[in-house]
């Protein structure tokens, strides 16, 4: 029987990403953490700029990753 363990994104200690999404409705940008296996976000019930509540369509916007260096930032003797 395989481990499906590593299968598994809700196992505890995982980091789960954020993702940044665009509201169409109210045009709030919401920053949501959900596992890289679920599907994008459609709604997501949030407060728009008056502060009511809304449940708008929303659209996953595109972002830089980030890049953690584990031993200090590129130096010239990384490139020899």
């Amino acid at each position: 029987m395989p481990n499906d363990d590593f299968n598994t994104p809700k196992r505890k200690g995982i980091n789960v990403p954020h993702y940044d999404y665009l509201c169409t409705t109210c045009g709030r940008e919401l920053d949501i953490q959900h596992s890289i296996y679920d599907d994008a976000r459609e709604t997501e019930e949030h407060m728009n700029r008056e502060g009511k509540k809304c449940h708008g369509t929303l659209k996953r916007l595109l972002s830089a990753a980030t890049v953690t260096w584990k031993s200090g930032p590129p130096t010239g003797k990384h490139y020899v």
